[in-house]
């Protein structure tokens, strides 16, 4: 976003008036041109980056890592039980082989 038309009027002015009374742009107007472009230039930042306000929401460094931490304890506990769960129906599995042999019952 540029200069608005109300801007782009106002500086015209103030040029104008300097060129009719045969007088170049003095401090003041060069000051309000400046005061003009630094608000431009303020809303176009706020407009393409993130304010506060913006990230407000989002976690710090520490709360991320904690929960980070939270979530690999759970994977290495439930990592944990899975290994006993096969070993348990590893362990089953071979009973069930040995009364299946011994009862002479096919497991189909």
């Amino acid at each position: 976003m540029g200069l608005s038309k109300k801007d782009l009027g106002e500086i015209k002015q103030i040029v104008d008036e300097g060129i009719d009374s045969k007088q170049l742009i003095n401090a003041n107007d060069l000051r309000e041109i400046l005061e003009i472009n630094n608000e431009v230039l303020a809303q176009k930042f706020e407009e393409k980056f993130a304010t506060k306000a913006d990230i407000g929401h989002v976690l710090s460094k520490d709360d991320f890592f904690n929960a980070v931490a939270k979530i690999m304890k759970e994977l290495n506990d439930i990592r944990e039980n899975n290994t006993v769960l096969v070993h348990q129906v590893s362990k089953n599995n071979d009973r069930l082989d040995k009364v299946e042999r011994k009862l002479q019952i096919s497991a189909s």
